[in-house]
């Protein structure tokens, strides 16, 4: 569901969002007008639809780089210390 969520519009992850936190008020009990993020991400450890993209983005990221569970991108990240031999901070980064 990351791509749906990435590519979607402000207005449709707006309405996702009313549900979510609409669903989190019926669970816990919470009335009408109480604040509930952070009961949503405290007790119920829900991620809203924009930052469940960016989860789902960085772990499937991971897969490609660091388990090497998909074989087709192997080659196309490389690490910066394998294009040049200077010691920098960032040479372990892609």
């Amino acid at each position: 569901m990351s791509s749906v969520w990435g590519a979607t519009n402000a207005k449709v992850l707006k309405a996702a969002e009313k549900i979510i936190r609409a669903l989190c008020r019926l669970v816990l009990g919470i009335r009408k007008f109480d604040r509930v993020a952070d009961a949503i991400a405290d007790e119920l450890k829900w991620l809203f639809p924009k930052k469940l993209c960016a989860y789902r983005s960085l772990c499937i990221f991971y897969k490609v780089v660091n388990a090497n569970l998909v074989p087709y991108f192997s080659d196309c990240f490389k690490l910066s210390s394998n294009t040049h031999s200077y010691s920098m901070r960032n040479s372990g980064d892609y």
